[in-house]
């Protein structure tokens, strides 16, 4: 998520693992950045205080790429803009009345939210600093 709208959605089977968001920070967030509202490599990437993404190998994929990271203050659930859009989100499905439906409907649904979302950025940009 940058001011400039949402980046791509990545559907995690089982639990987020150092290693999984290793690969999703290399193969989705990076090409996604670079090739998309910073092509010039002009950003700056805040995660929050998991073990997961203060992993070591996470640490050094980003020191090595030279990604300027911003560090997450020790009380920050408030400064997580991503929670703004996940309610909305949950709130777009629940108008849905999906009922009971399969992982695979629901991501569908969840999907077509998103990218409902990244077509309109300015709403995006209304939850960020």
């Amino acid at each position: 998520m940058t001011r400039k709208g949402l980046g791509p959605l990545v559907l995690i089977d089982g639990n987020l693992s150092a290693s999984t968001y290793f690969l999703i920070i290399e193969r989705e967030l990076l090409p996604y950045v670079l090739n998309g509202p910073f092509k010039d490599g002009c950003f700056v990437y805040q995660h929050d205080r998991s073990p997961i993404h203060t992993d070591l190998s996470v640490k050094s994929l980003l020191e090595g790429l030279a990604v300027r990271t911003l560090e997450w203050p020790p009380v920050g659930a408030d400064l997580n803009p991503i929670e703004n859009v996940w309610g909305l989100v949950k709130r777009r499905l629940a108008a849905r009345n999906l009922g009971s439906s399969t992982k695979e409907t629901l991501f569908a649904a969840i999907q077509e939210e998103w990218e409902a979302l990244r077509s309109r950025p300015e709403i995006v940009a209304g939850f960020t600093i």
